[in-house]
């Protein structure tokens, strides 16, 4: 339904802007991109500018009880700090504090804390709370309330609860004292209009005084879920400057007081804002790349706590597989509704059993020099020289990417080790009719199921950090990336040469060059006896070579007399797969099928292709 169509439906009227308070909490909930803190002078034109908009509250920040970490000043929103800010003159200002941090001990966090309300420039006090918290914070209401604050409650991941569960909740915070507002906040951004309607009516009937909604952005409902809540009539409602927030972030300040204005009347002078918007806060969007996407809806239809997705989105060095491999592990984790950072280093390790693998990798390459492809640009711009090489010198070649274009024969194996990647290109594994490289034990089932029909080396992996480790049956490996697993497992079978193609790099500073050269760092510690090599342009700090420099005479002699014969290679005889396709023209199709799948066979078993059992 269109906004406006909703605005008309719902019958929002001047009526109801009386007593409404639209609060911003931008710095508040923004801060989770920058950890709080933002540069003085922004925060000194966002001031001004929500007080001369009209905003009726102004949510500054967090009063966070101080830990072992490096927080901005709008995590703490010290008393004298904020005192030597350009405060509103008609705006109040509140903070919010996280109940986990203050249910413990409360008479003595809060003493600790907070002064008087006389002696503050704060007003208000928002206390955060998820459901099993919200029956402990009756002493921490008492103590706030004793110090004179105006106290709200911000009842979080109302979306996910069941009904009963928030009127049980409602009911426990009707016996603190001196409360004035109880919110229900849409945490993961998967409320529907509807669904707050039916909420706001479910709280109306256990509390007699005013209701707030803050929202996310997660499915794109932050507008149509604020609209419907002020007209189903509460008094509080939050929005950020540009949607500003954790995760997705939240309804845009500037756009619901637009709606506010145009379909009710109300009073707000939102021209304040366009510079501020346009200017300043474009430029941090432009940074922190906060808004909706699909792995934030994605992360409110599963339930997933959307900090895993900011975290993993923020980082550079994660690349899309590993994203989407997180993320299906965390849809199917029952502690996913809650951000913990243990959880979100398990889920981009992938999916991890940690057995070995079946397949015996000694002996594998034997003595011959291996030629890892990676999907680089080296590779395209010298895509002939390299396959020039590759027929002239024989070498055992690994492709890190099935998208390289490259005659498949001249492949030895392909490798795989993501769980997203083999999901995605399994149909392709079995058109390539190669070796695939890659770790069963770290799949799950609806994978393995994918893969009956296609060719696998099962070379078992874990990941842990800082560890290089390549036995004959499986690896560890510091990342989770196939280069450093296509290395285990070319070294376990014997590899001392490795050479690299389409190995191209990053920019110094990028955490992507940072984190392979750590990965290489790990591997020369512990494989010194392995010479690694780049022919085509790399940044990587790997020994430097050419794909067109000439190999001395004496070596080229002898490595044509050892190619010579066609069985001296890994790969199939190709006059006999050619002949198949001149078959007399009376055979059947089926008579080539059956002697086409009896020649690879045979062939498959002649160089030690057969394909391994899977334990």
């Amino acid at each position: 339904m269109k906004t406006t169509e909703l605005l008309q439906e719902s019958g929002l009227n001047s009526g109801l802007m009386a007593g409404l308070k639209v609060l911003d909490c931008t710095l508040r909930d923004g801060g989770y991109y920058n950890s709080w803190d933002f540069p003085r002078p922004l925060v000194e034109r966002y001031l001004r500018a929500l007080d001369s908009a009209g905003v009726d509250v102004i949510e500054i920040g967090f009063r966070t009880v101080p830990r072992k970490e490096f927080l901005g000043p709008y995590a703490f929103c010290v008393d004298d700090y904020l005192r030597g800010l350009p405060l509103p003159a008609r705006a109040q200002l509140a903070v919010m504090i996280n109940a986990k941090e203050y249910v413990d001990d409360p008479t003595a966090t809060i003493r600790r804390m907070f002064a008087p309300r006389a002696e503050s420039p704060i007003s208000i006090v928002r206390v955060a709370a998820n459901m099993g918290e919200v029956a402990k914070c009756g002493k921490v209401f008492e103590e706030l309330s004793r110090l004179g604050y105006r106290m709200v409650l911000n009842i979080m991941k109302v979306g996910g609860m069941h009904p009963t569960q928030v009127a049980e909740c409602v009911r426990q915070a009707r016996e603190f004292s001196a409360l004035e507002a109880i919110y229900f906040a849409d945490s993961f951004g998967d409320m529907r209009p509807a669904q707050v309607a039916s909420v706001l009516k479910l709280i109306s009937e256990e509390w007699s005084g005013d209701i707030g909604f803050h929202s996310h952005d997660n499915m794109g409902n932050a507008l149509a879920n604020s609209l419907e809540a002020i007209a189903g009539g509460v008094k509080w409602v939050d929005a950020t400057v540009l949607g500003m927030g954790r995760g997705a972030g939240n309804v845009k300040l500037e756009t619901l007081l637009l709606e506010l204005v145009k379909r009710a009347g109300a009073n707000y002078q939102v021209e304040s804002l366009y510079s501020l918007v346009m200017d300043d806060f474009e430029e941090l969007r432009q940074t922190h790349h906060w808004g909706p996407s699909l792995m934030y809806h994605l992360s409110a239809a599963y339930g997933i706590h959307p900090t895993y997705i900011q975290e993993m989105l923020g980082a550079e060095h994660y690349d899309t597989h590993q994203i989407i491999t997180a993320y299906n592990l965390l849809k199917n984790n029952s502690r996913a509704h809650q951000f913990d950072r243990v959880e979100l280093l398990k889920a981009m390790k992938g999916f991890q059993a940690g057995a070995p693998g079946s397949w015996n990798a000694e002996g594998w390459v034997g003595d011959r020099e291996v030629l890892i492809l990676g999907p680089g640009s080296g590779f395209k711009a010298h895509r002939e020289a390299v396959i020039q090489y590759i027929k002239r010198r024989n070498p055992f070649v690994v492709c890190l990417n099935t998208a390289i274009d490259i005659p498949k024969e001249l492949v030895d194996a392909y490798a795989a080790c993501h769980y997203s990647r083999v999901l995605v290109e399994f149909e392709r594994y079995r058109e390539l009719r190669r070796p695939i490289l890659m770790p069963l034990g770290c799949l799950p089932e609806q994978v393995l199921e994918k893969l009956d029909s296609v060719h696998v080396l099962d070379y078992g992996m874990r990941v842990e950090p800082y560890r290089f480790e390549a036995e004959a049956r499986g690896c560890m490996i510091p990342r989770l990336l196939v280069a450093p697993y296509a290395l285990a497992a070319v070294s376990a079978g014997g590899a001392r040469d490795i050479k690299f193609v389409g190995f191209d790099g990053y920019g110094t500073g990028d955490p992507r060059q940072t984190e392979m050269e750590a990965v290489l760092s790990c591997v020369r510690r512990a494989t010194p006896h392995l010479q690694l090599k780049a022919l085509t342009p790399s940044t990587y700090s790997l020994e430097c070579g050419s794909i067109y420099a000439p190999e001395p005479i004496e070596e080229r002699s002898a490595q044509g007399a050892a190619a010579a014969p066609s069985t001296s290679s890994t790969r199939p005889p190709l006059n006999q797969l050619v002949e198949l396709q001149t078959l007399a023209p009376e055979e059947s199709r089926q008579t080539v099928i059956v002697k086409r799948t009896e020649v690879l066979a045979a062939v498959e078993e002649s160089v030690g292709w057969a394909k391994p059992k899977r334990s």
